[in-house]
Formats: structure tokens, sequence, C-alpha cells
């Protein structure tokens, strides 16, 4: 297990995580109706210094709740659930993500190898052959934040760059496309100047959830709009 997380690097975001989200209206709910089949959350690395790239480096991390390796891992920018049964429960239809805020879709890819996954002899993440590029759905919300939806498996994105959505509409479904170890959704905020916001408040974040309703500690976010 602990290599399986370690070789998921997931989007390469080089902007730095914020906690400026005072004047921040959107507030998500949780992008996986089928919440019970993601036992594993993998938060956002709050620890501001990268750390060297070695199996120890990329367990040293921190995050929300202050907390380390597995609930990080170094440079680690999105929220990662991981599909309970992975690539069986993949291959026997996967699970759907819809959108946690109404928006417009700013930027899709479909298409892409999504049966990527960890391997020790090689020292990361395989696509077997095929380039390491992820299927995913961006949204634009009304104050300017971004939401990201990564991952997704091949061929199920529903929606098209313009259209609007609601929360609660699906956009595809979970997958094992680009730099990703094992069949998940990397859900990832974003300020309009690029910076990444953790959505969970706590004691490295910011005060202010970004999820309609979080829950307690270790628990997935409440459904909110997505029901």
């Amino acid at each position: 297990m602990l290599w399986l997380l370690l070789a998921c690097t997931d989007v390469e975001t080089e902007t730095a995580v914020t906690a400026e989200t005072e004047d921040v209206g959107t507030r998500f709910g949780f992008p996986l109706p089928e919440r019970d089949r993601f036992p594993t959350l993998i938060g956002v690395d709050h620890d501001a210094v990268v750390q060297p790239d070695t199996i120890l480096g990329r367990a040293t991390c921190k995050d929300y709740e202050d907390r380390g390796f597995p609930h990080c891992y170094d440079e680690h920018h999105g929220s990662d659930y991981l599909l309970e049964g992975a690539f069986e429960s993949m291959d026997a239809g996967s699970s759907p993500i819809v959108a946690a805020a109404d928006g417009v879709v700013f930027e899709i890819a479909d298409g892409n190898y999504d049966r990527c996954h960890a391997d020790a002899d090689a020292g990361g993440v395989v696509c077997d052959g095929h380039d390491k590029v992820a299927n995913y759905v961006i949204l634009q919300h009304v104050d300017g934040l971004f939401s990201l939806y990564w991952h997704m498996k091949s061929g199920s994105v529903q929606v098209a760059v313009g259209d609007e959505v609601t929360c609660g509409d699906a956009l595809g479904l979970v997958g094992s496309s680009g730099e990703s170890s094992t069949p998940h959704l990397h859900f990832e905020v974003t300020d309009p100047s690029g910076a990444v916001i953790d959505p969970y408040s706590g004691p490295l974040s910011q005060s202010a959830s970004l999820w309609a309703d979080q829950l307690g500690v270790d628990l997935l976010p409440g459904a909110g709009c997505a029901e």
C-alpha cells in the first residue's frame, strides 16, 4: 500500500496551497454519489517544503489536520478518493463523477489510456507504453474558482467545453489515466490565479470549509447539492 500511494503523483500543479478564501462564495457538494465505494482519502499537502524525491521524502507531508502520510504525500495538491476494488471495480462499470457545484465546462480531455498503475520495478507509475496523459474535466464557477476532476475512465466524459452544468450533473467515470497508480478521483480547487485551495478547513487549512457540509475528521463531506 505504501508504494501504491507514493506512486500516484496526480496533477503537476506548480502553485502553492493558499488559505485566502474568506471572500470565496462557491461551496461544493461531494462529487462521488456512490460514496460508500471510496473509503480512502489522500489529502492536500500543506507542508511548504519540497522534499527530496525519495520514498521518505515523498512520505513527508502535512494534511489539513496536521497529520502526515498516509493522509497526504509531498507536493500533493488535491484530494484523492480511491475506488474500492481498484481495477476490478473499474472494469465492472466504475463509479460516476458529478459536478460538485454549478459552473461552466472550461476544459476537458478524453480518449487517453486509463489503466495506468504503479510499478515498483519501473520506480513509479507506468501506462503500458501509452502516453501518461489524464482524462479530465475542469469547471469554472461564478466567483472565478475552478474545480478539477482528474484521471477519468477513457470515453466516459459526458460534457463539452462551454456547457453549463448544475451541481450533481454527470461528468464522467472514475478511471486511472495519467499519473495514477490506481482508479480514483483527484478533486482539486484553484482560485482565479491558479493557486490551490484545500476545500477542507482545519488547523493547517483555511478557517471556512469550501464543502457545503464538511462533517467530521475522516468522514466524507456531505452530498450537498450533489445528491
